[in-house]
């Protein structure tokens, strides 16, 4: 009587949850178990209207870290809680160009990638905001003529300007430039610097989205010695700075003694190419 009893509730229970089933596809038809259909126009890529590019850098320098913040934390009073400077660079010119986007998109990309020092998060940033306004909609379609030319030109100014487009290279640039290279990663000077970095990068990468929108957007020409690199290398090896990375001394010593080197290549070992400007590192 047991064992039928058992067999009866699990009967019915199949029953059950087959009607309330049929219930619900009666009431909302067989697209029950398919994706809702939402607005595409929501979601990226959006048409772009051009930017003041020094306003939106400065809040894209301030949702990391403000001045008063800063003098805060040096004097031991604040406490940080801005965002970092990939979140602060993407949300700065999403919001400034009138749509939503959460930057929680990125948040692992903090120091070079949760901290690793590879590529800089303010960088990481900006190619996700030109992708935003000229990137692939589905697999189907193609991105802008100029997504690339845009992303080769960004990262070229920051690796003129940091050394190399690492996290590491260029904080530990900025520390020695700017006179806190004994200080703690995360203390106060770090934070702001990292702070106007990421509204420096904010401002080229709008310079960059405006000159597209006005149809002067330039192609990026890689520096001729490269050529050589990609005999041994990958075929992308031509696009980079490979001295942002490897010295001359490495370079010329075997196997790369095929290839002439250019003596005017930057160099993050010697970095007198570089100059202050308005708190900013730059090329002279």
């Amino acid at each position: 009587m047991e064992e039928k009893k058992k067999n009866w509730t699990r009967r019915s229970f199949i029953a059950l949850s087959g009607l309330a089933t049929g219930v619900l596809v009666g009431i909302k038809g067989p697209k029950l178990f398919e994706a809702e259909a939402f607005d595409r126009s929501s979601i990226p890529p959006w048409p772009y209207k051009k930017l003041h590019a020094t306003a939106v850098a400065k809040k894209a320098s301030d949702l990391y870290l403000t001045k008063v913040e800063y003098e805060e934390l040096k004097g031991g009073t604040g406490t940080f809680t801005g965002m970092c400077c990939n979140e602060a660079v993407l949300l700065s010119v999403i919001e400034s160009s009138g749509y939503t986007l959460a930057p929680a998109i990125l948040s692992t990309f903090g120091g070079g990638v949760a901290g690793w020092g590879c590529l800089c998060g303010a960088v990481t940033g900006a190619l996700t905001a030109i992708a935003c306004f000229h990137g692939k909609i589905t697999r189907d379609t193609q991105s802008s003529n100029n997504t690339f030319p845009m992303a080769q030109q960004l990262m070229d100014w920051f690796t003129k300007t940091q050394g190399a487009p690492c996290c590491h290279v260029s904080v530990s640039s900025r520390a020695k430039q700017e006179g806190w290279k004994d200080q703690k990663w995360g203390s106060p000077d770090h934070y702001y610097s990292c702070a106007k970095l990421s509204g420096r990068v904010t401002q080229y990468a709008i310079e960059l989205l405006n000159a597209e929108a006005d149809g002067k957007s330039k192609a990026y020409t890689p520096p001729a010695y490269t050529k050589s690199c990609a005999s041994c290398h990958n075929p992308m090896a031509p696009m980079s700075d490979c001295f942002a990375c490897h010295d001359q001394k490495s370079y010329s010593a075997k196997p790369h003694t095929h290839g002439a080197v250019d003596l005017s290549i930057r160099n993050p070992k010697q970095p007198n190419y570089l100059k202050k400007e308005n708190g900013y590192l730059i090329e002279k």
